[in-house]
């Protein structure tokens, strides 16, 4: 499975330095980068499950490690664990 881009390799890519690439985010998102990008794997694990997807399977498209992690992200950023959002996103 593809692994997620560091910072300093995202920086690198846009030519910024990593803390000008922080700070770029939360002027431009409001938010931390680290939170952004959590978002949007949750996003797409989300719309994975909503698909149908297995909670390991839609971890896998979110990009997340494994699926615990998945279960514990989703749980402390919207209090319910992807088993239990499944019935509201379908």
């Amino acid at each position: 499975t593809a692994h997620a881009p560091t910072l300093a390799a995202l920086a690198r890519d846009v030519g910024l330095s990593p803390s000008r690439l922080r700070h770029l985010a939360m002027t431009q998102l409001g938010l931390p980068l680290s939170k952004y990008v959590l978002w949007r794997k949750l996003g797409l694990a989300s719309r994975a499950l909503a698909a149908g997807e297995s909670v390991a399977e839609a971890a896998v498209a979110g990009g997340f490690t494994d699926q615990p992690h998945f279960t514990k992200s989703m749980r402390a950023l919207i209090g319910l664990t992807p088993g239990a959002a499944r019935k509201p996103l379908s």
